[in-house]
């Protein structure tokens, strides 16, 4: 059986194994993207030929890649999109005139009539100390329609535009499971939307994306998660037939560079009827 020699091999580090018997060894050997061998440096230069890359790892320590279990990459991918309005010590902003002048900033950068997302604002860090309302993004614009998500997910808020958009009123109910939250006195909704009263807006826990933009999200997602050193990612609240189709072509042109695990909510709705896991392809 003629010898298999490795494409790239990795010498002189501290390669942590993690398989059966938990090995430390020197060396690591690479055929096809694939692990060939691991050992000391004698056995794994024994697998070079003359094309085979050999790098020197001069006593850095390699280890497997890290899986996040428990993630939500489609919504990691969209963040990077998103105007960051996180406060220290992830970002920056301290007040609500940070989050306008960041908003603003994002408004003169796109047409008019385009949607405007932000994420990451903290009402417990923010010097006002108090939520958000469609008040403080008109300030921002009234021609862009602006969605805002709260740092825990469960709430966000829209500016005048978002909510005309989609026609929230004061006479719109309260969905099953969330709250319009509305101004005391006269019933008009603040722009404050609490857990599923947030879909009225959004459509869904995900952006509207072209597929380009999509694709391109998770391009650049995966290399951020890549550059982490994790190496399978997890999106634990696929909610669509569209978002599954995404994941399905970037795994097709390769612009998705780790893998990802998929946790669909099964129960989706398209069209009106409730999808199954038997009907998804």
């Amino acid at each position: 059986m003629p010898k298999r020699y490795a494409d790239k091999i990795y010498l002189n580090g501290t390669v942590i194994t993690v398989d059966k018997m938990d090995r430390i060894v020197q060396g690591l050997a690479l055929k096809d993207d694939k692990i060939l061998a691991v050992g000391d440096n004698k056995e794994i230069i024994a697998l070079s030929g003359l094309e085979t890359i050999i790098v020197d790892l001069a006593g850095k320590t390699m280890i497997p890649g890290f899986y996040d279990a428990h993630g939500h990459f489609s919504f990691a991918s969209e963040q990077l999109l998103k105007v960051n309005l996180s406060s220290p010590p992830v970002g920056e902003k301290v007040s609500i005139d940070d989050y306008i002048a960041a908003l603003k900033e994002k408004a003169a950068q796109t047409p008019s009539g385009d949607w405007i997302y932000g994420t990451g604002y903290d009402d417990t860090l923010i010097h006002e100390m108090r939520h958000l309302t469609r008040d403080d993004f008109d300030k921002v614009s009234t021609e862009h329609p602006i969605w805002i998500s709260h740092v825990s997910f469960h709430m966000g808020v829209g500016n005048s535009r978002a909510l005309a958009i989609k026609g929230i009123t004061k006479d719109t109910p309260n969905p099953e499971g969330g709250v319009i939250v509305r101004d005391s006195v006269t019933g008009v909704p603040t722009g404050l939307m609490e857990e599923t009263a947030m879909n009225l807006v959004q459509g869904s826990f995900n952006m509207d994306l072209s597929q380009d933009q999509r694709m391109a999200a998770f391009n650049r997602a995966a290399q951020v998660y890549a550059q982490a050193g994790v190496t399978t990612a997890s999106d634990g609240l696929v909610q669509s037939l569209k978002l599954i189709e995404s994941y399905q072509q970037g795994v097709r042109d390769r612009h998705l560079k780790i893998r990802v695990a998929l946790n669909p909510a099964f129960e989706t709705i398209v069209g009106g009827k409730t999808v199954y896991p038997d009907n998804i392809n």
